[in-house]
């Protein structure tokens, strides 16, 4: 059963009393187990421990003041609390998505069910049980804890008495292979979504990072990490390796049957010369050239001459990789002249006589 929890910051009385009348009625309807509170003032929604709720409905005028709701949202996001909200007022501003996820406006027809229906579709991809104050994350960082680094605190312990900075770098890094470890269970179908890192969270350079240069043309990052790392300010690389990725018909235009099947052989990375990069809303794909070398200097990159566009998730780019390798590490020998038939014939006879 669909079950979560809303916390309402709205000054009007009227307002919470039809809201909550179509709550019992959609709750009945769906038969699903939505629970409402809300609070008329910003001192009572402060007093709330945030991370009770499944999802937050702002007003943004309150008690006469056009942007208080704003300054709720601003707070929630500096402290770091992961619950979607949703605006809900009589005035709206193109700079809400900058702290909600969509904004709807108080009079429009059957809008207390449109905003029902929205939080029931995040409901839907899991985000609640996942990155809420009490979703699946928190629980598996505890485990992380008690299972496993609480028994080696003597190790963390040694390597923080050397260098605590890079220890607490260290740490983190170990937490997210045991976040990935714990997380990376159902490996048999995955989405392009998950693929694709966008917007960036990091623009680090790095391998699999997309860039973009002045003429809309897109490439990957394949210099090895190492030499890209940051070495007391500097990097061993002056310049970086990338690979082009191109719109797939460039390679194989044409309807008849054999462009369409070689089409889907490059889709489905059965041609060594390419990876397939999958299309989706955050990202519109290709295929990764493996022989669309380009070199550029790392100063181009960070000159604005590029742009960074998104990054590849490490477990997909891992395989890029290897195929990329794989691809330059083939060995191939001249074609040797000989008589097979004369050869088998000669087999033949020997097979004969044993």
């Amino acid at each position: 059963m669909i079950s979560f929890k809303i916390l309402h910051l709205e000054d009007e009385q009227e307002n919470i009393t039809n809201f909550q009348r179509t709550i019992t009625r959609y709750n009945k309807q769906h038969s699903y187990n939505i629970q409402y509170e809300a609070v008329l003032t910003l001192e009572d929604f402060n007093q709330k421990n945030i991370n009770e709720y499944d999802a937050t409905i702002i007003d943004i005028k309150l008690n006469g003041n056009p942007d208080e709701g704003y300054t709720v949202l601003n707070n929630m996001q500096k402290a770091l609390e992961r619950i979607p909200s949703v605006i809900y007022t009589g005035t709206d501003s193109q700079n809400d998505n900058k702290y909600a996820l969509k904004t709807f406006t108080k009079g429009d027809d059957n809008v207390d069910e449109e905003i029902l229906d929205f939080l029931v579709s995040i409901y839907k991809t899991g985000l609640m049980n996942l990155l809420g104050g009490k979703g699946q994350i928190e629980q598996i960082l505890s485990d992380i804890y008690n299972s496993n680094i609480r028994y080696n605190m003597e190790e963390w312990l040694n390597l923080a008495a050397q260098d605590s900075s890079k220890t607490e770098t260290a740490l983190l890094r170990f937490i997210s292979h045991c976040l990935e470890d714990m997380l990376h269970t159902d490996c048999e179908q995955t989405y392009s979504v998950e693929m694709y890192i966008s917007p960036l969270l990091n623009e680090e350079l790095s391998p699999g990072l997309i860039i973009q240069d002045n003429y809309d043309n897109k490439f990957i990052v394949i210099t090895p990490a190492c030499d890209l790392a940051l070495h007391n300010g500097t990097r061993k690389a002056d310049s970086i390796q990338l690979c082009c990725i191109e719109n797939i018909t460039k390679h194989f235009p044409g309807t008849s049957q054999s462009a369409k099947n070689r089409r889907k052989c490059a889709l489905e990375n059965k041609n060594n010369m390419f990876h397939c990069l999958p299309k989706c809303k955050i990202f519109e794909g290709g295929l990764i050239n493996f022989q669309g070398l380009k070199m550029i200097e790392i100063a181009e990159l960070e000159n604005g001459n590029y742009k960074s566009v998104a990054k590849i998730a490490s477990p997909y780019l891992k395989n890029i990789l290897a195929r990329f390798s794989n691809y330059y590490a083939r060995q191939g020998q001249p074609d040797i002249s000989w008589d097979i038939d004369a050869i088998e014939q000669e087999l033949a006879g020997q097979s004969g006589i044993n």
